[in-house]
């Protein structure tokens, strides 16, 4: 019977641990606004910058980080985000 407790709170304990990796990861819905025809894609990393006035941003529509001017959080619908503390900076809707 003890062991049975025990593993029932270590599988408690797991499932806690998954939903935080869950939330921080960003696999919530979220609503970004989709990126216009005309918007001029950059990729970006350590090694290939940004041009003068953008920055890197990785947000969770694109497979890629891309260079972005302005603030991030004005793809969010809500215009709410958290900004990960990352690089390239990683951008998640509230």
């Amino acid at each position: 019977m003890f062991l049975k407790y025990e593993t029932n709170e270590l599988s408690m304990k797991k499932e806690l641990l998954l939903a935080v990796i869950v939330l921080l990861a960003g696999c919530t819905k979220t609503t970004l606004i989709p990126l216009s025809n005309d918007f001029e894609i950059i990729r970006c990393d350590a090694l290939n910058l940004c041009p003068e006035g953008k920055e890197c941003y990785s947000f969770q529509d694109t497979d890629y980080p891309i260079c972005w001017q302005g603030n991030p959080c004005n793809r969010c619908a809500s215009n709410n985000c958290i900004q990960l503390e990352s690089y390239p900076v990683q951008i998640r809707c509230e």
